[in-house]
């Protein structure tokens, strides 16, 4: 390991030329500041930390910059509102930052004069140019290939709510059982830390942010660490363990969906702070919007603690009423597209065949059945809900049947393993207890669907997210 490490050291430096002692490259330093003194006007003074001083000399660590936690390289920038300066010899300093992969200019003046001077930026996987003064098709050649790139004004963001399927971190600080903010969890997400994914690396909300080109990763509103860059482009309020009835919630001691909405009207203020209320206003309204729900009231609160004050049809139809009222509510504030996720095979994953499918730990078919009772009506209220309010898109997102495909079907994916997951016994272990103690975690995640006894790995969500990402783009771009 020793060996490898110094091999990769000096490729870094062979590669890329001096580090700065912070940890930022100074090549690329030197670069943001001269981008900051001949790209934009800066008329709010967000780059005032841009500064060729000692006490900030790590880019990394300046606003709307991302730097690659490894490498130390500069990976995006988010130049949202800034106003635009000489932006011709700006962009000849932009052109220095070679591993470039995501670059916002938007709420900015650009024309389309700026695309040649684009063109060069080859290592670019993502450009938002929303709310800009461009005009028609805009094809323009990068990466030595022609993209078809276009103002991203149809979805310029994403933004989830609900469950632990789409959190990204938001019960890091809660006093809850239901958190995975330290080892193994994020064993391969950037930089191989844990950040509150319930998983070994990136979650659906994450995917799907990537697939549609709008950021790599999504934050989670609560993170302390959450940047005013941050909130045009999406967030998540997701939190694992919570459900659509509040009973569920209060057993998991998870955020609510109530308390996410409360949230997220927090969030619409400070959004109007960064790109006033007519930038705002559109954010909200052209963003689309993610809810994932049901998995919890079904599994936790009335399979495995047996709440049943109803029977099982007349709580799917309770769970489908207040998902409704969710709807109903975001689109009073503004929300116009929307994407509602179907249950998972609930009596499939890992944990409810321990509980529920016998000494073969079979999938557990009345779990199975409620998941698909629910799922079926959940369908029903999306097209009534399309009908009842105009204005809006609201999609059906299955994640029950490409899932469900996967568990089934795992060697057609290249997988080994399905009825157990990668954390340690891969029985039970789920949050806490999926920890760095427990004994007999996989070493190789890639074989395994499941990376906790509840939830799918990355490349098990990455296989999914292909169809589901088909759709969104069907219906939304």
């Amino acid at each position: 390991m020793v060996m490898i490490f110094l091999i990769s050291l000096l490729s870094v430096i062979l590669d890329f030329g001096w580090w700065s002692a912070e940890g930022c490259l100074e090549l690329e330093r030197s670069a943001l500041l001269h981008l900051k003194h001949n790209f934009f006007n800066d008329p709010h003074n967000y780059l005032q930390k841009w500064v060729d001083h000692e006490n900030y000399s790590d880019c990394c660590q300046w606003e709307r910059v991302e730097c690659n936690t490894t490498t130390g390289r500069v990976i995006a920038l988010h130049f949202i509102a800034l106003g635009v300066g000489n932006w011709q010899t700006g962009l000849q300093w932009l052109s220095r930052l070679t591993n470039l992969k995501f670059l916002d200019l938007s709420y900015n003046s650009f024309n389309n004069s700026i695309l040649s001077s684009l063109s060069g930026l080859s290592s670019l996987r993502s450009l938002s140019l929303a709310y800009n003064r461009f005009e028609g098709s805009i094809d323009v050649k990068l990466a030595s290939r022609k993209r078809q790139l276009r103002e991203n004004e149809k979805v310029p963001a994403l933004i989830a709510f609900g469950d632990s399927i789409l959190d990204t971190g938001n019960n890091n600080n809660l006093i809850s059982l239901a958190k995975c903010n330290f080892p193994p969890y994020g064993k391969d997400f950037i930089g191989g830390k844990p950040t509150g994914r319930f998983s070994d690396g990136k979650v659906l909300t994450d995917l799907l942010a990537e697939g549609l080109g709008i950021k790599e990763t999504v934050p989670a509103y609560l993170d302390p660490n959450l940047q005013s860059k941050d909130l045009a482009t999406g967030v998540c309020f997701a939190s694992g363990g919570s459900g659509l009835d509040p009973l569920t919630s209060s057993i998991t001691s998870a955020i609510p969906i109530s308390g996410q909405l409360k949230n997220f009207k927090e969030y619409i203020g400070k959004l109007k702070g960064v790109v006033g209320e007519e930038g705002a206003n559109k954010v909200i309204s052209k963003s689309l919007f993610l809810l994932s729900a049901g998995n919890n009231d079904l599994g936790i609160n009335y399979s495995v603690l047996r709440v049943k004050k109803y029977d099982i049809s007349t709580y799917t139809s309770m769970l489908v009423s207040w998902t409704s009222t969710i709807i109903k509510d975001l689109y009073g504030v503004g929300v116009r597209k929307i994407a509602i996720f179907s249950t998972t095979p609930v009596g499939c994953l890992p944990i409810f065949r321990t509980l529920h499918g016998g000494l073969m730990r079979s999938c557990a078919d009345d779990d199975n059945k409620a998941a698909e009772l629910f799922n079926s009506k959940l369908l029903a209220e999306v097209k009534n809900l399309n009908s009842s309010l105009p204005q809006a898109k609201i999609v059906y997102v299955d994640f029950y049947n490409p899932l469900l495909y996967l568990i089934s079907n795992p060697v057609k994916s290249g997988f080994s393993v399905s009825d157990r997951s990668c954390c340690s016994t891969g029985t039970v272990e789920t949050a806490i207890l999926c920890n760095k103690k427990t004994p007999f975690t996989c070493a190789n995640v890639s074989k395994f669907v499941f990376w906790d006894s509840v939830h799918p790995s990355e490349r098990a969500c990455r296989i999914t997210a292909a169809p589901i990402l088909q759709d969104l783009k069907k219906n939304f771009l």
